[in-house]
């Protein structure tokens, strides 16, 4: 291919028999407004009608390829998929999961104007029975319960250089193949960042029985894209809508707080604790006195809140 026809971002779906939902998949990525990519769709040794459905677009920017042997998981597909990628960027894709028309815009955007290596998008998982839960930045460090799944993964084709490729030894891993190479990629990355907006719309494969009720799958996918086709913003207001409501759900159960506000939490109930039963040795409650209101002085002058005198805060604790 000519150097000045390669496209700029190359989207790899790998897929096993799963035609019954990459039909609507490849839609939301023929809708986006990014409109300078390729696709490559890499089958598992997949054994269905995918082929047709592919061939059905009549598109030449989708390309078709079936491994011949099966993997049982996406390294192998992703690896392929990557070994013939022209683009300048590499964007993953479920087989049966969406993207807002504005996905490869924005995440495109991020990287060439902040000179970003690798982003990433906010997620929201699609359950059976409407619910909905929202995944994005990982609280504290790269924590496997808030794990950002490929098909919101952005990153410079260059990155290869220095985290290989996907581990196909997947069986050999401590973690899931997707979460180590999501690791690498981090690390191998200048800088890392968070596209502050839901743009991926991923169905919960294992609560949809998305293989054995492919039928249900598939009329939830196709209802999904439906009102994603005809309204982008609003669809994306009504699950964001069903993500909070079963946020609500869990809280104050479960509530998730920056790092900073954790400590800020455990030092002000410390405190308390330190001043109703060892309020009488005052040089230890005095040092925490001085960490508790500078900590409070400290925020409550950010939010434009200054004590008077008399208050509480400014007296600090007894010394016994």
């Amino acid at each position: 291919m000519p150097k000045e026809n390669k496209p700029e971002i190359s989207v790899l779906i790998p897929t096993y028999n799963s035609s019954h939902t990459l039909h609507y998949t490849l839609q939301s990525v023929l809708a986006q407004t990014h409109q300078d990519f390729e696709i490559w769709v890499i089958g598992d040794a997949c054994t269905d009608n995918t082929e047709e459905v592919i061939q059905a677009f009549q598109e030449q920017r989708i390309h078709w390829f079936n491994l011949s042997k099966n993997s049982g998981s996406q390294p192998a597909p992703n690896n392929e998929g990557l070994r013939r990628a022209q683009g300048k960027y590499i964007a993953y894709l479920g087989h049966d999961d969406l993207w807002h028309p504005e996905h490869l815009a924005c995440l495109y955007q991020l990287c060439e104007n902040q000179e970003v290596d690798f982003c990433y998008a906010m997620t929201a998982d699609l359950f059976p029975d409407g619910r909905a839960w929202a995944r994005a930045q990982p609280i504290i460090g790269r924590n496997p319960s808030n794990f950002i799944p490929p098909s919101t993964w952005f990153h410079r084709k260059k990155l290869l250089q220095e985290t290989g490729y996907w581990a196909e030894n997947y069986m050999e891993l401590q973690i899931n193949p997707d979460m180590e190479f999501f690791n690498r990629l981090s690390k191998a990355s200048v800088r890392t960042q968070l596209y502050p907006a839901l743009t991926v719309f991923k169905i919960a494969s294992a609560y949809f029985s998305s293989y054995s009720r492919k039928k249900e799958t598939a009329q939830a996918l196709h209802e999904a894209w439906e009102k994603l086709r005809e309204n982008p913003e609003a669809y994306r207001q009504e699950i964001l809508t069903a993500v909070a409501l079963e946020f609500s759900r869990y809280h104050p159960r479960l509530v998730l707080f920056s790092r900073a506000y954790c400590i800020k939490m455990i030092l002000r109930n410390f405190y308390h604790s330190v001043k109703k039963r060892w309020g009488h040795i005052w040089p230890l409650t005095w040092v925490f006195n001085k960490i508790y209101r500078g900590l409070r002085k400290k925020m409550n002058k950010e939010r434009g809140l200054i004590p008077s005198k008399n208050h509480p805060l400014s007296q600090g604790l007894p010394r016994g």
